[in-house]
């Protein structure tokens, strides 16, 4: 009796794959009834998800909201940026950092990544930019740098024994809600005269409004702070808000300098598109190394903020959080920081010191205990207020 043929799905070892016998065997089997079309369904619902997640993030990349982050920016000597002629000049030793942060309007996608980095803050557009707009706020911005830059050139060259600047004009530093000044005049704006009689300092404007009653309409010249337009303005004063007799206006005031006229040394600040006013001191201190002999930083590494003013006093700054990590990641040792933002730069600093001042001498002070050779350069400084 001869064997059986061997099963038709099994061949024998002598078999080969042109075996009309040999079958392959039966494909995986998906859920009851599907047979073979199980792996393709399953691939078009992946490519499906794929593809909605890809269309969500894209539309989600195209909704603005209300929101603004505050992130790190960039670190950069401000020795750099410095340009001096009719002087000598020295190359400095060690770095004067000034530090940015980064503002940018958010879409939908944005708020979402990043509202998971702890180096960013998100803040409403509302409270960020308050009652003014996004262009505003920006003309704001390069004011103040154009004031930081200045103030920045006249305190340097003081200290270095320059007489360098003249009492120009009155600056409007804010204007109250509902008063004559309200609607006709502008923040930063610069009071030059008042019907024509010249208003170079605070008490002078004082001294020109005395005597005028409520309901006087008086005619002011006004010049923007970066003095690119000039022009007149008439103003109907109102009531005083303490009932006092006379006219008001209804602002605050600080004095604006200039420049002296036939100064011997020339500097421009190269700022670029940065605004704020916030690197005023780094400059400040930037001018002064480069127009001395020496090392003012002690060949360090060291990080700046704060803004500058002419009595040589340092003021606060926003984004400390932020500038605490940009200096951390542009390799400084140091960081000099306002002393009122003292304990907030030092939340996070990892192996960065965090050094307050209050003043230009303390920070000539804090440059000297770190190595810099400021107490022996004889500076004029200002008897800043603490």
């Amino acid at each position: 009796m001869l064997p059986p043929p061997p099963d038709p799905l099994w061949s024998s070892p002598a078999s080969t794959p042109s075996d009309p016998t040999i079958e392959p065997p039966p494909p995986p089997v998906g859920p009851a009834g599907s047979g073979r079309r199980w792996p393709r369904t399953m691939g078009m619902v992946g490519f499906t998800l794929i593809f909605t997640v890809l269309v969500l993030a894209a539309v989600a990349t195209q909704i603005s909201v209300p929101w603004v982050a505050i992130e790190p920016g960039s670190a950069s000597p401000a020795e750099d940026r410095v340009s001096v002629t009719g002087a000598p000049t020295f190359a400095p030793d060690g770095d004067i950092l000034f530090l940015t942060v980064r503002v940018n309007r958010l879409s939908l996608l944005e708020l979402l990544t990043k509202s998971r980095d702890t180096a960013i803050d998100l803040v409403s557009e509302r409270d960020y930019f308050g009652t003014s707009t996004p262009q505003q706020s920006r003309q704001q911005s390069k004011d103040l740098m154009v004031r930081a830059k200045s103030n920045a050139e006249l305190v340097a060259l003081s200290a270095l024994g320059y007489q360098a600047f003249v009492n120009s004009g009155v600056r409007i530093e804010s204007i109250e809600g509902g008063s004559a000044a309200d609607g006709s005049l502008e923040q930063l704006e610069v009071i030059t005269s008042v019907d024509g009689t010249a208003t170079n300092t605070p008490q002078e404007l004082i001294t020109n409004l005395a005597g005028r009653a409520v309901g006087v309409s008086v005619t002011i010249s006004v010049q923007r702070a970066d003095e690119s337009e000039k022009h007149d303005v008439t103003v109907t004063l109102g009531a005083r808000p303490d009932g006092k007799t006379g006219g008001f206006l209804g602002i605050t005031t600080s004095q604006r300098v200039s420049e002296a006229k036939n100064l011997p040394v020339m500097i421009d600040i190269d700022s670029g598109n940065v605004g704020g006013n916030s690197a005023g001191l780094a400059f400040t201190l930037a001018i002064i190394d480069e127009l001395t002999d020496g090392s003012l930083t002690g060949n360090n590494r060291v990080a700046v903020t704060g803004s500058i003013e002419l009595d040589g006093s340092v003021g606060e700054v926003g984004g400390i959080s932020q500038k605490v990590v940009a200096a951390r990641r542009a390799g400084a040792k140091y960081f000099l920081v306002p002393r009122s933002l003292e304990a907030e730069a030092k939340k996070n600093p990892g192996e960065l010191i965090i050094i307050p001042i209050s003043n230009l001498k303390e920070a000539l002070d804090a440059l000297a205990s770190i190595g810099g050779n400021a107490n022996s350069l004889a500076l004029t400084l200002p008897a800043a207020k603490k």
